[in-house]
């Protein structure tokens, strides 16, 4: 009799402990908190290898990784969201990825102001689009409201846009074989995140409207 007593309590706080984490509530919380966390540890990376290699390299990227962090955790949840195996791993593999760059590789001295200035470029359009993002900040594909306005308006993938111009001037800065391959895999990565995103937004009236209207992706006149 007691052990029937302990296995129905157990079964039901396992029961109850499922339909918990089963709570849309619950799982939002716990993948903001995760995603925050990737944040810090991408920007703990790139400020890390800055300081380390003695140049302004990196460090501002690592920058705008601790301000996406904090605006994970303030995000507003999702009116819905991807479940495609391949949309999780091409958003993780495109947002983290550059994490793998290393300071390094042979440079005229002269191509520094080039690689600072890309990448100070590449900062303020992340900030201006993380500022007009705000809680609607994502990883996967999701729908949490759209955004249309401030460089929303220019392009419909802003801040893609900003990782690409600020890695350009880190490559620029460390010309390096691995540097090249790591950026080349993440900017496939990004391209197949596009995709995605607007696979799944292409269900909503209004962001085919937005759509005809900003006609670009990531760079107005190429795509």
């Amino acid at each position: 009799m007691g052990e029937t007593r302990i296995e129905h309590g157990g079964g039901r706080s396992g029961t109850v402990w499922l339909a918990a984490f089963a709570s849309p509530k619950l799982r939002h919380l716990a993948s903001s908190g995760i995603g925050a966390v990737f944040w810090l540890l991408f920007a703990y990376a790139n400020i890390r290898a800055s300081i380390e290699s003695h140049r302004v390299i990196g460090a501002g990227v690592g920058v705008l990784g601790l301000l996406a962090a904090l605006l994970f955790l303030v995000r507003r949840p999702p009116r819905q969201v991807s479940t495609r195996t391949l949309d999780w791993l091409v958003a993780f593999a495109g947002t983290f990825g550059a994490s793998l760059l290393r300071p390094g590789g042979s440079n005229p001295g002269w191509v520094d102001p080039l690689g600072l200035t890309l990448q100070g470029v590449g900062i303020a359009l992340g900030v201006c689009g993380y500022l007009t993002l705000r809680r609607s900040l994502g990883l996967v594909p999701a729908h949490r409201g759209l955004v249309t306005s401030g460089v929303y308006r220019v392009v419909r993938h802003p801040l893609y846009a900003s990782y690409v111009v600020a890695e350009l001037g880190y490559l620029v800065q460390s010309p390096r074989l691995w540097n090249l391959l790591v950026l080349l895999f993440v900017w496939v990565c990004q391209i197949i995140r596009i995709a995605s995103e607007e696979r799944l937004l292409r269900a909503d009236p209004e962001y085919r409207s937005y759509s005809q209207r900003t006609c670009w992706r990531l760079l107005p006149g190429v795509w």
